[in-house]
C-alpha cells in the first residue's frame, strides 16, 4: 500500500478489488443497476440486525486502531496542505502538479 501513497498513482478497479479495498467490480454500464439492487437487498433486512452488524464491525476496527489511524492520516493531510499554502499560496506544491496529472 505504501507504493500507492509514495507514488500517488491511480489504481484500477481490479487492483482495488485484489487489495480488498472494494467488495466487487462491475462494468460501468451496470454500476447503477448493481448499486440499486444491492441497496434494495440491504434495505429489506431488519434494521436492528444491520445496526448491530455495523456497530460490531466498527468497534472491531476501532479496537484495531482504525479510528486513531484515520485521525492521524487526516491530521497529517491537513499539515501538508497548510505547509504548501504557507510556502506556495496554494494547497499543493506547484512543482508536483504536472507529475500527478500526467500519471493520473
Amino acid at each position: 500500500a505504501k507504493d500507492m501513497l509514495f507514488t500517488g498513482r491511480a489504481i484500477t478497479a481490479d487492483e482495488a478489488h485484489r487489495a480488498g479495498m472494494v467488495s466487487r467490480v462491475v462494468p460501468r454500464d451496470e454500476l447503477e443497476d448493481t448499486t440499486l439492487e444491492l441497496a434494495s437487498h440491504i434495505a429489506k433486512r431488519p434494521m436492528f440486525g444491520l445496526n448491530l452488524a455495523k456497530q460490531s464491525v466498527n468497534h472491531t476496527l476501532d479496537a484495531m486502531g482504525m479510528y486513531t489511524a484515520i485521525q492521524s492520516a487526516f491530521g497529517l493531510h491537513q499539515v501538508g496542505h497548510n505547509h504548501n499554502f504557507r510556502l506556495h499560496g496554494m494547497l499543493v506544491d506547484p512543482s508536483g502538479i504536472d507529475v500527478i496529472r500526467s500519471e493520473a
